[in-house]
């Protein structure tokens, strides 16, 4: 019986694999809804520099979530997948060295996908002051 079970989860994992490489063999995510991660940092950075969310003005009827939400969809607009996520004060503190926040309050910010030369990297974007922080690589 041990036998069998190795060679099913061999070829599970041969299939995984294979697949994988099908799909990421282009070195691209590609997504068929007409939309892209970024190719680059760089990339991201033009799309930033050129947007204009951080120019907008902060009120209570304008808030983090208001920024968040129009940053991705003007990168919607560009081809560009970005989306929405609501950090804690703990992570606005560790990415964006915001210590004025609680541990537990929440913030709006948007996440991302770049191509780099190490991977594929995914970094938050803080739309209010068009910072870009490094969260880490995906595998």
């Amino acid at each position: 019986m041990k036998g069998k079970a190795f060679f099913i989860t061999f070829f599970l994992i041969f299939i995984f694999v294979f697949l994988s490489l099908l799909y990421c063999g282009t070195g691209k995510y590609e997504v068929t809804n007409g939309y892209k991660y970024f190719d680059s940092k760089n990339e991201l950075i033009d799309f930033i520099i050129e947007d204009d969310t951080d120019l907008m003005e902060y009120s209570k009827d304008f808030d983090c979530e208001k920024f968040a939400i129009t940053l991705q969809n003007n990168a919607m607009k560009k081809g560009y997948i970005v989306n929405v996520i609501v950090i804690t004060g703990q992570e606005m503190n560790k990415y964006f060295d915001r210590p004025d926040m609680d541990y537990d309050d929440l913030h709006a910010v948007c996440g991302a996908i770049c191509n780099t030369w190490k991977g594929y990297e995914y970094v938050y974007i803080e739309p209010q002051t068009d910072e870009i922080k490094r969260v880490g690589f995906l595998e």
